[in-house]
């Protein structure tokens, strides 16, 4: 708690300038007292495949964090295509045309977590998405007893 500066710092010139940029006072600090984690079943996704995403949360002190509202957004973010074979090793290929969004909101679920502190987010890709290749990201938060959201997002 206290007082905090901001500064902003970068090269000019062979030395470094920088500038304060902001300053705010923490009054109150209270950590939530769950955690999120994220879990997407798969790797390899397509036009059409289906996905399934499962969220936990879990008490820091042990056990479920229950019964809690859940928001699961799932996206697709552009990428450049890098293949893994040692062959084309140092090679990226854009796979995406100009224009493309660097992001794509597929679906937004709401659900309630269970007395396990679970959920599931299921659903089918769309057979047209704007992106030709990226990466399927699931972001879940879960709303805290103060109103706060904690978030997790696995891909």
């Amino acid at each position: 708690m206290g007082w905090y500066d901001m500064t902003l710092s970068w090269p000019a010139g062979g030395e470094t300038q920088s500038r304060q940029i902001g300053r705010f006072l923490v009054t109150e600090f209270v950590p939530a007292s769950f955690q999120v984690r994220t879990l997407l079943d798969g790797s390899v996704f397509g036009p059409g495949d289906p996905y399934r995403a499962q969220v936990w949360a879990t008490l820091h002190s042990g056990g479920p964090y229950t019964r809690a509202s859940v928001r699961t957004t799932i996206l697709v973010q552009a990428a450049p295509f890098a293949p893994d074979d040692p062959v084309a090793a140092g090679f990226s290929f854009d796979a995406n045309p100009d224009g493309t969004p660097a992001s794509a909101t597929l679906s937004e679920q709401n659900a309630t977590l269970d007395d396990q502190g679970g959920a599931r987010a299921d659903g089918r890709l769309p057979d047209a998405v704007p992106i030709v290749y990226g990466r399927l990201v699931i972001q879940a938060a879960v709303e805290s007893a103060r109103g706060a959201w904690v978030a997790d997002r696995a891909q």
